[in-house]
């Protein structure tokens, strides 16, 4: 069969037309693959660059005193440039022993640092909530206060026994503290210390910035022969505590008095004297405690 030259343009028009949608179509995929292989890249690359941190939840803020928990906590990938290193790549650390809590207000969304919080004691094995009643107390003392328990002797030796330590809760002259095992040896041995110890006295002091301020190295050494004390009479420091405790609340006010002293005072005399004048002390701290209602 013949093809006139008519038909013979348009069957070339129609394949060369074809071949140009088709190349036409070939260079649009290309185009759009090459596109999508940069988006993909890029996509990956901002993958790589990005990390996951501990951000406050949305809709929440702690509240400067609050604790920390899991719950207001939620894990989020953002950009690894911006994480600072003092940060935390997953909340699973929330789930150990420690409870924690905010220094300051901390909104939602934001970055949770180490330095945003302060840690409570850990809850171990042997850790007690101890009651004492023979420790000088600050008058102005309020339940969740930190204080060191320290050692003052005559000699104006001044030990920290037991550093910053949580106030479960207090009384006029009573105070309840968490108490490891060592905690406890230490200020079972300065409690005995102060009992034979005439003109010695346990006192407690307040941190100004509990959340701010490290806790004080201890510094009281442990008597070797208070250690033969505990090791050979268990009961030894209860009973200890009881006769301090009445030392302390039943003292009597007629001893002599520094300024009624006479010329002839001998150094000796300086014990009884101190003595007794930290007695009028501890009574007058117990008494402004009961004024203001802080027990």
């Amino acid at each position: 069969m013949v093809l006139g030259p008519m038909k013979k343009r348009m069957i070339t028009s129609f394949f060369i037309g074809f071949f140009i949608m088709l190349l036409v179509g070939i260079i649009a995929v290309v185009i759009v693959y090459r596109q999508y292989d940069l988006v993909l890249q890029e996509k990956n690359s901002l993958e790589r660059d990005l990390t996951t941190v501990c951000v406050v939840a949305n809709g929440v803020t702690i509240k400067a005193g609050e604790e920390i928990t899991s719950d207001k906590i939620t894990e989020k990938r953002i950009n690894t440039n911006a994480i600072p290193e003092n940060s935390f790549s997953s909340k699973s650390f929330l789930y150990d022993d420690v409870t924690r809590y905010a220094k300051i207000d901390i909104g939602e969304n934001t970055i949770l640092l180490s330095n945003m919080y302060y840690e409570s004691e850990v809850i171990t094995d042997d850790l007690r909530i101890q009651e004492f009643n023979m420790i000088l107390l600050p008058s102005q003392l309020e339940n969740g206060d930190y204080v060191d328990i320290r050692f003052l002797l005559p000699t104006g030796n001044d030990y920290v026994v037991c550093s910053k330590k949580r106030v479960v809760d207090s009384t006029e002259g009573t105070i309840w503290l968490y108490l490891g095992e060592l905690d406890m040896q230490y200020i079972s041995s300065a409690t005995i210390e102060s009992y034979v110890t005439e003109g010695s006295i346990l006192y407690a002091i307040e941190y100004a910035e509990p959340t701010m301020q490290q806790a004080a190295k201890v510094t009281y050494p442990i008597l070797p022969a208070v250690k033969n004390f505990i090791t050979e009479n268990p009961n030894l420091v209860e009973q200890v505590k009881i006769e301090l405790s009445n030392r302390i609340s039943n003292y009597t006010k007629d001893r002599e008095n520094l300024d009624e002293m006479s010329e002839d005072f001998k150094p000796e005399d300086a014990v009884p004297i101190l003595t007794n004048n930290i007695l009028q002390q501890i009574e007058r701290q117990k008494a402004e405690r009961a004024a203001m209602g802080n027990y």
